[in-house]
């Protein structure tokens, strides 16, 4: 009766270990962005700047809804770029340009890739 009892505590114990490790890693820390890419909608200038860069641009915290003076053209219609979470590439949101909102907008298509960037924000 005792082996049994004993033979139990360990396979529950395995049990757990193996459970507690099919949950996968724990929280990780989130970086803060160290370069800033801004697009053009009217000229399609592109240019890469550092955190120090974007604040001066925004004169603030950068925001994706804001446009701001290109530095090629001078026309205020640049945007701090989305990156597709598909392809990775930089691209100026439909949700930005139009000030919609995510609720508003049925899709969100990456001009790179062709994929739907809402289609991946509404994964669980």
């Amino acid at each position: 009766m005792m082996s049994r009892t004993c033979g139990l505590v360990v396979v529950l114990i395995g049990l757990s270990a193996a459970l507690a490790g099919a949950r996968g890693p724990g929280p990780t820390e989130v970086q803060a962005a160290t370069n800033f890419h801004f697009m053009c909608t009217a000229c399609k200038a592109e240019w890469v700047t550092d955190a120090e860069g974007a604040k001066a641009t925004f004169g603030g915290l950068p925001n994706y809804a804001v446009r701001v003076a290109c530095r090629q053209c001078g026309q205020k219609q640049a945007f701090l770029a989305a990156i597709c979470p598909y392809c990775h590439k930089p691209y100026v949101s439909t949700i930005h340009q139009t000030g919609a909102g995510y609720a508003r907008l049925r899709s969100d298509i990456c001009p790179h890739c062709g994929k739907d960037i809402l289609k991946w924000r509404r994964t669980p």
